[in-house]
Formats: structure tokens, sequence, C-alpha cells
């Protein structure tokens, strides 16, 4: 951690709340300019990184400096996008299921985005309402599903372009694919990409259209809980993507690869116990407060600093000096609220000190189960490049969504 960031975070402590998320701007900058720049170097400025809204929905404003396009699955990330006057065009309107009404009130306003095709039926429907509105030249993406439940077989896929091509309404912007999230095994994406080729040139040799533009979401693997600079998986990638670059521009569909390493948890102790031999610490969050993906029980331990209640000391990783083990637990009533076990400090900790849950930019402020037991949601804010704090959202309960006839 930096001194501007301890200090952001001491500063929050006093003046704000105990419990709450800080996003580093500049730093998620920092990292989507490397991520940029080995994509341009290597892949000859043909590819772009595209930016999943659900990973964290407080950081679009911010993203929209940057990225080229979001993804954006359901009717309340669209709206957020238009509060933050994200530009349609940046836009890809995605989604396993999209309401006809929604559809056709944002074709209606002259959606100039992109709209991926999960069904046959998705289609039917978009194709109606085009008709309807006299609408034309609607860009689709259809998506190719990788065999769960998203998008359309291949089969499918290859009769819904016809379609599309031969109706007049539409244009193909190119296809879509993604199959997971945390991907390690280079053979897999590498199988992927193949296949996504020789469906192309199927689409170019049955129908006559030329498909030169890929969504690809790879599923960046970023590990939580060893030391690594992450771009080991990301050049394997971009070396599975080179060969075909000259034949295809790649949008490469990202959330928790660009948005975890920029954001902090933060949580204060408010009370240490001993039951028998074990060592609780209890702090004022919990796990419906951090989310981290693969972990259970405080087992796969993330990167943790202990900041000392003056904020002069700041010790990071377990295994430290003293010798005492402590299970570190949050406030729920349950045995499942455990966020570290076992874990050793380098300086005995006390009440009123922070621990701060590090990588915590991606999927925890949505993700996490902050409407259980009804506790006070976490404020969320934001530490800008000048050095400012921005209050995204502020401490606010949540009994009063958890009870009947309350706003």
């Amino acid at each position: 951690m930096t001194e501007k960031q301890i200090a952001m975070i001491g500063r929050i402590s006093r003046e704000y709340c105990k419990s709450f998320y800080m996003f580093d701007i500049e730093k998620m900058y920092e990292w989507y300019d490397v991520l940029k720049n080995r994509l341009d170097t290597k892949l000859n400025k043909r590819a772009s990184l595209v930016y999943a809204i659900k990973a964290n929905p407080f950081l679009t404003p911010y993203m929209n400096e940057k990225v080229d396009y979001f993804e954006v699955c359901s009717e309340g990330e669209y709206r957020i996008c238009m509060e933050r006057d994200i530009p349609t065009e940046k836009i890809v309107l995605s989604g396993v299921y999209k309401k006809e009404s929604f559809i056709s009130e944002v074709m209606k306003k002259g959606f100039n985005g992109i709209i991926t095709i999960e069904s046959k039926t998705q289609y039917r429907i978009i194709k109606e309402i085009a008709d309807t509105n006299s609408v034309h030249s609607i860009r689709i993406l259809p998506r190719l599903t990788s065999g769960n439940q998203f998008g359309m077989d291949e089969d499918t896929t290859v009769s819904v372009i016809k379609d599309a091509f031969e109706s007049g309404y539409f244009k193909i912007a190119g296809i879509q694919y993604f199959s997971g999230t945390q991907k390690k095994k280079m053979s897999v994406i590498e199988g992927e990409v193949k296949n996504l080729d020789r469906v192309c040139n199927r689409i170019s040799s049955e129908i006559g259209i030329k498909i030169d533009y890929i969504e690809y979401g790879p599923g960046f693997f970023f590990d939580y809980y060893n030391d690594s600079d992450h771009l080991d998986v990301f050049d394997a990638i971009i070396d599975i993507i080179s060969p075909y670059i000259e034949k295809y521009e790649f949008a490469l569909e990202s959330g928790r690869f660009l948005a975890a390493s920029c954001g902090f948890y933060v949580s204060s102790i408010v009370e240490m116990k001993t039951n028998d031999t074990r060592n609780f610490i209890l702090v004022d969050g919990g796990i419906h407060h951090v989310n981290y993906y693969g972990r259970m029980l405080g087992m796969n331990e993330p990167k943790v600093c202990h900041i000392d209640s003056s904020l002069n000391d700041v010790t990071a990783g377990s295994n430290g000096n003293d010798a005492t083990e402590y299970d570190v637990v949050g406030s729920l009533c349950t045995v499942s609220d455990v966020l570290l076990k076992k874990h050793r400090f380098y300086k005995v900790p006390s009440v009123g000190d922070i621990l701060v849950f590090c990588d915590a930019g991606a999927y925890s402020c949505t993700e996490a189960g902050v409407l259980f037991l009804s506790h006070e949601m976490p404020g969320i804010y934001a530490l800008m490049p000048d050095g400012d704090i921005k209050e995204l959202r502020q401490p606010s309960q949540s009994w009063s969504l958890n009870t009947e006839g309350m706003e």
C-alpha cells in the first residue's frame, strides 16, 4: 500500500465510517494502461478491452475515460450508463434475458450501440420491434454458446446470422463468446479461439459474410491468494490470439481483471476474545461485505494489511512475528462469517486497529450479501488521482429493505 492510500483510509475512518470500500482511480488507470499498451504492442492495435460493468458499477464513469466498450447485462446497468452519460455507441447490450419493453424503449430512443442475440426467441422479438418502428442498421452480436445457458449453439447461430443478413434490418457486428471466469488452462483458451475461427469460416462459406470482429471473454485469471503481477496469464492469452490478429479484431471482455486490484475493503477491530484455546478478532464487517472468488470459511487467504489505530504502523501478510494465531470473524450470526483463519500478525493487534483487504475492487461491493441480517451497508469512496476523496455511496441501513412497506 502507498502512503497516499494509507492516509486516505485513515481519513475515511475518522471522518466517515469504519467499514467501507475505497477504489483507487489512479491505480485503476495505471493498470489499464499497462494492459492496453501490451495489447497495442503485441497485437498491432487490433485488440481492445471491454469493461463488464457487473464487476463494479461504481467504476463506470472512470472506466469511460479508458475503455472502448462496456458490457451491459441488465436494464439497471443500462440506466447507470445513462445516468453517467456513457455514449450509447460504447454499449454492448448483453444479457441472457432482455425484456421486450426495455428493448423497445431503447430502440425507439435511437440506440446506436451493439445488441447481443442470445436465442432465436430474442432475435425474433428484436426483429419484430425493428419492423414495428421501422428501425434499420441495428448492430447485433450473436452469441455462440459454450454449452451453458448463454448464447446459441453453432447451427442456431449460423441460422440467425443468415436471417439477419437477409432481413435488411441488421448489421452483423461480429460474434460473441464467453465460457467462464478465472480460467488457468491455456489449452482451453487455445481451443476456444481455434473453434471461433472455424465457426467464422463456416459463416463466410455458407452465407457469404466475412466475420472480422470477435468479442471474446477469455476469463482472465486474477490470483487473489499469491504474489503475482497477473501478467503471465494475460501475455499467454495475447500469444494465443496473435496468429489470428490480421484476420479478426478482438474485443477482450473483462470485469474482475480490470477492476480487482484498485479496490480495498476496510474494517475495524471492535472486539478480541479467547474461547478455550481459540483466539478471535471481531470486526464490524464480514462476509456480507467482502467476497473473493474461490474462498470459503477464511481459507485461501487474500492480501491483508494491518494498520494500528494511530496509523503509524502498517504491516502486510500473514505468518508474522506474533506467534498467536487468530481467527478474524465478522459480525454476522453465522459460523460461516470467517474472514481469516489462523492468521498470525506481524504486530500484536488491538481493538481500534484497521484491517485492509486488498484486491477488493471487483464484485465485493455488489456480489456480497449486504442484506443478510439487516446490517449497515458500508460506504463507498473513490481515491481520486488528485488525492481527494469522493463519496460514491454513504453508509446506509439495510433493514428498511427487508421489511414490508418501507422504501
